[in-house]
């Protein structure tokens, strides 16, 4: 099928006996705003179908479950693992539901939750709209009763009650759909990150544009603050103690406040963010 990369799930830790209230799985949100077409939750909700390529450890029947943002409207069906560790093909027809809140903003539009397991709390009828958070049937074997793997590939919901080849799109593309949620800052060791100003005489703030729209306005996750540092151009390069979005951020522009270890910058110079260690890493989240 062309596919280079899958997803995979290593089972480091069994679990044999799962209790009422546990559940394993693997979830795929898809964004309101890239639903509104489904028209879920109205009399004229669409038919779709999934596809998509899985191996497991455990042979049997596992399950699928689409949902809502609450989770209080699942539709569990079933599918069988005939060979353990090899890759199967399966495609599901399911008419959408036409009751329940079904988010179309930029919210969690639609779930797509791939069960490894679950208690008897997650379990309901399958092939059917209900007004619950059912990840699974009472069919669903436990795939992580032994360590091992669970993969999936070549996933693809489409509109209508036929699985037409899946779309290989370009890098670009798929590229700048992951970059909406999610965009690692590129941070090798010395790497000029963002231009900036002076605005106190141990702060700096860093203009960063991003590279698409993101989802909201997106949260920074560093390795260390201590792990970059800001050149006063011409002047001095100081370490940074701290490290935060400004709150002018936007899903278009982060504003970084840095302040440095030693006083002393001039307000209004020119500064460059910059990574000071190997180890230096930073993104910007707007995960759904």
């Amino acid at each position: 099928q062309g596919f280079l990369n899958s997803f995979k799930v290593d089972i480091t830790t069994a679990d044999s006996s799962i209790s009422s209230g546990e559940n394993y799985y693997v979830e795929h949100r898809i964004e309101g705003s890239d639903c509104r077409h489904l028209m879920l939750g109205t009399a004229n909700a669409k038919t779709v179908t999934l596809q998509f390529w899985a191996r497991s450890q455990v042979t049997g029947i596992h399950c699928v479950s689409l949902q809502n943002s609450a989770q209080n409207r699942s539709y569990p069906f079933e599918y069988t693992i005939s060979s353990a560790n090899t890759w199967e093909y399966f495609t599901e027809t399911i008419a959408l539901d036409t009751g329940g809140t079904w988010l179309t903003d930029t919210g969690i539009g639609l779930r797509v939750r791939w069960s490894l397991g679950a208690g008897s709390s997650y379990q309901g009828v399958g092939d059917s709209w209900e007004a619950a958070r059912d990840d699974c049937t009472s069919n669903q074997v436990n795939a992580v009763a032994s360590t091992g793997q669970f993969g999936l590939a070549g996933v693809q919901l489409e509109v209508g009650s036929v699985a037409t080849d899946f779309e290989h799109e370009p890098i670009s593309v798929t590229l700048a759909k992951c970059q909406r949620y999610l965009w690692v800052v590129p941070t090798a060791n010395g790497d000029y990150i963002s231009m900036g100003l002076v605005n106190g005489s141990t702060a700096t703030l860093n203009l960063l544009p991003l590279p698409v729209t993101m989802r909201a306005v997106p949260s920074l996750v560093l390795s260390a603050e201590t792990h970059f540092g800001c050149v006063e151009i011409g002047v001095a390069t100081r370490a940074t103690t701290a490290l935060s979005l400004d709150g002018a951020s936007s899903e278009q522009l982060a504003m970084m406040q840095a302040t440095v270890s030693s006083s002393g910058m001039a307000q209004g110079e020119a500064t460059v963010l910059s990574s000071a260690s190997a180890s230096a890493t930073m993104a910007l989240t707007a995960e759904l």
